[in-house]
């Protein structure tokens, strides 16, 4: 089969999904998720051709279904991230056979990005155009290619405020590192050292030129602004101090920093400061008054986490008293130390949850907490507090319908 044969029929296929999965040109939650789970079906064929040392093919695979993608989100509720899913895949794959690409698919692979990124699928989508126009620059040797890269950036525009994507300098960058030089795009990363992806290309460079003061400054200079990145953890500065640190063998600036991650939401970071203390025979003297330290600093499910893995359970029962949902994460190691303070626990907290229940999705949510506690102390506990507590709420006809199942597999 030819090349053009078989991108039509693929492509037909993703049409015919779209078609069977759309209301009025609409495509919803249930049939977006169809019609991805058919694009990935398309992109195994082309990894399949991949396996087969065929990279023309499969590239090109992998473009028309980024394009059928890009389309998609276009119309469809695109809410559970299986579109994102397929572009990013996609991606991957275009940008990892662009890296390794031989020659005579070099100028294949370059004309079609860019022809595709002028595609007008990407023009509400311009983040995902500049994604992929990365790739083009493995293929950047001359004025001429650089040109005909730098004139998408109009087509592909700028964020909502104004400002450069930062694909399209890190773009920028690469091309002038292959016609220009080390030092020419040296001083272009320094002259928009502003934008936080370039730092940390410019601090990334520098580590791997071994030019240690310049790494730290950059690092320091962001991290005052910036000390917390996502999802609560440190900003990216305070990671790279720390492996330039450790590649320095600098220990007391390392420890200095490692206990700065720790404390700025990283809990796997414990480990490594007791480590370190270890090393210099400092941990005793320390523990406590770090314990201490992070029960305010940590959000509360880690500091526990943390006080269970150290096997610190008089430490830990104290914030399981306070806290009382997560007895049924500690029960099991708490009992072994504190048999009734931890069905004391139990009791009080599957008392307040009965309580508050007002419907039988928080019933069931009752019957849980007793189950575990039935897993975690013995199963006549928990069936003289299911018998307690049926007196108790004898009105509540739903609650004890509950009751009444857990009981009986119990």
């Amino acid at each position: 089969m030819s090349n053009n044969q078989l991108l039509i029929d693929l492509k037909t296929k993703i049409k015919t999904a779209i078609r069977q999965n759309s209301d009025l040109g609409f495509v919803s939650y249930s049939g977006c998720n169809h019609v991805c789970s058919e694009m990935m079906s398309i992109i195994e064929v082309a990894e399949d051709y991949e396996k087969k040392v065929d990279y023309r093919d499969a590239f090109d695979i992998y473009i028309m279904v980024l394009i059928e993608a890009v389309k998609l989100i276009s119309h469809a509720d695109t809410s559970s991230g299986a579109a994102g899913d397929v572009i990013y895949c996609c991606l991957d794959e275009i940008d990892k056979l662009c890296k390794t690409a031989d020659e005579n698919n070099h100028k294949h692979f370059f004309d079609t990005i860019i022809k595709t990124v002028k595609n007008k699928a990407f023009k509400d989508w311009p983040d995902t155009g500049y994604c992929l126009l990365k790739s083009a620059v493995y293929f950047v040797y001359d004025q001429k290619q650089g040109q005909k890269i730098y004139e998408i950036f109009p087509i592909l525009g700028t964020m909502y405020d104004g400002k450069d994507y930062p694909d399209k300098l890190f773009i920028t960058f690469k091309i002038i590192e292959s016609l220009e030089g080390q030092i020419a795009a040296k001083k272009y990363l320094m002259d928009n050292i502003h934008v936080p992806e370039i730092r940390i290309l410019a601090i990334e460079n520098a580590l791997d030129d071994k030019n240690y003061p310049l790494a730290e400054m950059l690092c320091i200079e962001a991290l005052k602004k910036e000390p917390r990145g996502y999802v609560n953890k440190s900003a990216p500065w305070a990671y790279y101090l720390e492996r330039l640190y450790n590649e320095t063998a600098n220990e007391e600036k390392l420890t200095e920093m490692v206990r700065f991650i720790l404390f700025h939401g990283d809990a796997s970071y414990f480990k490594k400061l007791k480590e370190l203390y270890l090393q210099q025979e400092a941990w005793e003297q320390k523990r406590e008054s770090l314990l201490q330290d992070l029960s305010k600093a940590l959000m509360v499910h880690e500091y526990a986490s943390l006080l269970a893995n150290e096997g610190e359970v008089q430490k830990l029962l104290a914030v399981i008293k306070l806290y009382k949902s997560y007895i049924i994460y500690h029960g099991k190691q708490l009992i072994e130390s504190f048999p009734d303070e931890t069905y004391k626990i139990y009791e009080e907290y599957i008392l307040e949850e009965t309580k508050a229940a007002t419907d039988r999705r928080k019933y069931k949510n009752v019957c849980e907490i007793i189950k575990n506690l039935s897993e975690t102390i013995e199963k006549t506990k928990a069936l003289e507090l299911i018998d307690r507590l049926s007196e108790m709420y004898q009105r509540r006809p739903a609650m004890l319908e509950e009751f009444g199942r857990l009981k009986s597999k119990l």
